[in-house]
């Protein structure tokens, strides 16, 4: 099969006029001419290749597609996201689900909540349980003007809630020791008797003495 971009116009004229050498030549002068202007008609994709567009195209396309809650201070990433959406998105204006994506381009994780779910007043509603990063005051007054745009004229908003669950782990630890407790008391001595008895002895002892020239030897 043959690719648009890789064609040149001598590859399909007919053999009789690519044998001509005019027309031969004249195919070839205009070929580079041809190529380029298959180049070009890639840009005439403008939705199919949001993502490899300008911020300034897409700016200028959000005019276009009547973005109401366009920011030119929102992040390029979520410009294209709404201009993306936009279409879909005017389609359903004015009901929940317009406001959750709106909420859903701009915050991450956000949840719309009726004011039933919640336990607010009758025709209220918020968006809260949003787990995502915080966000920056400037995101959050664009969410607020988007919601605003999107929902009906007689629902308001009751606020925006951030969730957050630090974890945090809770430990028991206990000691046990053992000890024995003695108490010394001064002691009672009562009446006592008793037997004692006395020994004598004596030792016997017997030797002799012998006197040589009156001297004891």
């Amino acid at each position: 099969m043959l690719k648009l971009i890789e064609t040149h116009l001598l590859d399909i004229l007919p053999p009789n006029l690519a044998s001509d050498p005019i027309i031969s030549n004249a195919a070839k002068a205009i070929d580079a001419e041809l190529t380029a202007v298959t180049q070009l008609s890639r840009t005439v994709l403008i939705l199919a290749r949001i993502d490899e567009l300008p911020e300034d195209v897409i700016d200028l396309l959000a005019k276009q597609f009547k973005v109401d809650f366009y920011d030119a201070n929102t992040p390029v990433e979520r410009k294209r996201e709404l201009v993306r959406t936009s279409i879909a998105w005017h389609r359903i204006k004015g009901t929940p689900d317009a406001v959750q994506q709106v909420v859903d381009t701009l915050i991450d994780g956000a949840t719309v909540q009726e004011y039933w779910e919640y336990g607010g007043r009758p025709y209220f509603f918020k968006v809260g349980d949003i787990k995502g990063p915080l966000v920056s005051s400037r995101t959050i007054d664009a969410t607020v003007r988007a919601i605003y745009v999107a929902k009906n004229t007689r629902s308001h908003l009751d606020g925006i809630t951030f969730v957050r669950r630090p974890k945090a782990a809770a430990r028991l630890s206990t000691a046990s020791y053992v000890h024995k407790r003695i108490q010394v008391t001064p002691r009672t001595i009562g009446d006592s008797s008793g037997r004692a008895s006395i020994k004598a002895s004596t030792t016997v002892r017997i030797f002799k003495e012998v006197k040589i020239d009156g001297r004891l030897a």
